[in-house]
């Protein structure tokens, strides 16, 4: 079975990526940062907030 990061052994907690950086990516982003995984948050426009 092929391993999908190539050769990387498993370093530990997996970096997640939030795509949007609207009311519900920064919530879920700073859950998860809270709860000690990586998290980069990635958003289209120069602001956060999304459509709300």
């Amino acid at each position: 079975m092929s391993n999908l990061s190539g050769n990387r052994p498993n370093t530990g907690s997996p970096h997640i990526v939030v795509i949007g950086a609207g009311v519900g990516g920064l919530t879920t982003a700073a859950r998860l940062a809270k709860a000690g995984l990586n998290v980069t948050v990635l958003e289209a426009h120069i602001y956060p907030g999304g459509c709300a």
